[in-house]
């Protein structure tokens, strides 16, 4: 009959697969925070490479509100970037670039001003849809990293 010779197998879910976050929001100057970088990843990380970094940065290059992923590859001329460059000693880190645009004024007087209502609601706090966002950036850098 049916379901001869057929066992019923329980099977158990697997467990999802852990991944541990160490958060470093650096309280050097950001033209020489990668120093900071580069002494946590010696002395916090395991295993302690490059590749299992991800910097989140501002970027010139994007439109406001966007996230763009990038590994490896130049600083283009973020100083901070450029920072974690020499204080790693290698581009091959994960980034994740969070678009401000370009104003009109000087870039360093752009960046150094508060940001408009509209980017602040969409970045600030734990329900914002920007973190929503990086989150999602950052769980496909994980996965992909298997």
């Amino acid at each position: 009959g049916k379901g001869k010779g057929k066992q019923a197998v329980d099977a158990e879910p697997a467990e999802p697969e852990r991944v541990k976050f160490t958060f470093l929001k650096p309280k050097l100057l950001m033209n020489v925070s990668g120093k900071s970088v580069a002494l946590t990843l010696r002395n916090k990380i395991r295993p302690s490479t490059n590749r299992s970094i991800i910097v989140l940065h501002d970027s010139l290059e994007q439109k406001p509100l966007k996230i763009s992923p990038k590994f490896s590859g130049s600083a283009n001329g973020h100083n901070g970037v450029r920072s974690t460059i020499d204080s790693l000693a290698g581009q091959d880190f994960h980034r994740l670039r969070l678009g401000i645009g370009r104003g009109p004024q000087d870039v360093a007087d752009f960046v150094l001003e508060p940001l408009p209502p509209k980017e602040l609601t969409h970045w600030d706090g734990t329900e914002a849809e920007g973190v929503s966002e990086v989150w999602k950036a950052v769980e496909a850098i994980a996965a992909s990293a298997k």
